[in-house]
């Protein structure tokens, strides 16, 4: 399979901190796009679109997130020409944390993650203090992956509320979440524990 493809990218970002934000916004796209004029197998374009804002109430840092992204094949490539390592995944600690890595949307019959040409995924979290060092999180995360181009089903979103606790050191925070998705297909484990560095947004 030959890929021959260009990136561009535009990014405006008002937050205090890189590592932990607790105000501002970033409102970020992408465009990709690859030609069979230039050699390429497959025609498409491949858009995303990232808004976040934070926000500081009393002890609290209201956090928010919603990316949406698009695959739109064109000439003689089909939905499903699109090669599986450029479609769309989600789940994880960075996109929906009541799902395991990648395996938010469409899954093939042994369980393995197949992408696809839409995404919508979103976060709402609330980050307050503990003690000393330590704070906590609450959160909502929603969203899925769907097949089709311009696939935006909202009566087939997920959806994963969840906790988790945060050390803040000098590097950004060290992070473990447990989500709980409320509606996951068949064979997903309901409960994902997860544990990384920094804010999951």
């Amino acid at each position: 399979f030959f890929l021959t493809y260009f990136n561009s990218g535009l990014e405006m970002d008002t937050t205090d901190n890189i590592l932990n934000p607790t105000r501002g916004f970033v409102i970020a796209g992408g465009l990709e796009s690859s030609f069979r004029a230039l050699f390429s197998d497959v025609n498409y374009f491949k858009g995303t679109v990232e808004l976040r804002g934070y926000k500081r109430l009393l002890r609290m840092i209201l956090a928010s997130r919603l990316t949406v992204g698009v695959i739109q094949p064109f000439g003689s490539t089909g939905t499903f020409d699109i090669p599986i390592f450029k479609r769309f995944f989600a789940g994880g600690s960075t996109s929906m944390r009541g799902f395991p890595f990648q395996k938010l949307g469409p899954l093939s019959d042994g369980g393995d993650p197949l992408g696809g040409n839409s995404l919508l995924v979103g976060s709402f979290e609330a980050r307050f203090p503990l003690y000393g060092e330590f704070g906590g999180v609450v959160f909502l995360d929603y969203g899925n992956v769907y097949p089709d181009e311009w696939e935006y089903d909202l009566s087939r979103l997920k959806y994963a509320p969840g906790v988790g606790l945060r050390y803040d050191t000098i590097i950004g925070p060290i992070r473990l979440d447990v989500g709980y998705a409320l509606n996951p297909e068949p064979g997903i484990r309901r409960v994902q524990f997860f544990i990384s560095i920094g804010q999951a947004f």
